[in-house]
């Protein structure tokens, strides 16, 4: 995940795009929104590519597995069989809009 970045001289250290001062987190909560990936990039960050948004996504279903395995329950974005499903109460999940942001539509 060399695309996902931690500086503690960039917004306090939160993960960002490498090369950019975008956070994952303001990613996430676009796709949380509806957008689909091609209209983040159209409307707010021209400058990332779909493979960008698939960092942010990924890095969350890395950081939201480590917090079911600890046992810790919050709301985040997870992969299901190469699909992308918002993860609810922890480790139990529920098909949501991010699905149909990746194109990823049954």
């Amino acid at each position: 995940m060399d695309r996902i970045v931690v500086d503690p001289k960039i917004h306090f250290g939160k993960p960002c795009i490498a090369g950019t001062r975008i956070t994952v987190q303001s990613v996430l909560e676009l796709l949380g929104e509806g957008l689909s990936f091609n209209e983040i990039i159209r409307d707010y960050y021209p400058e990332l590519t779909v493979e960008d948004i698939k960092a942010c996504v990924q890095s969350d279903v890395t950081l939201n597995t480590k917090r079911c395995a600890q046992g810790i329950r919050k709301g985040s974005l997870t992969l299901h069989g190469g699909r992308i499903s918002e993860s609810v109460r922890g480790c139990g999940t529920r098909w949501s809009q991010v699905q149909k942001a990746s194109g990823q539509v049954n």
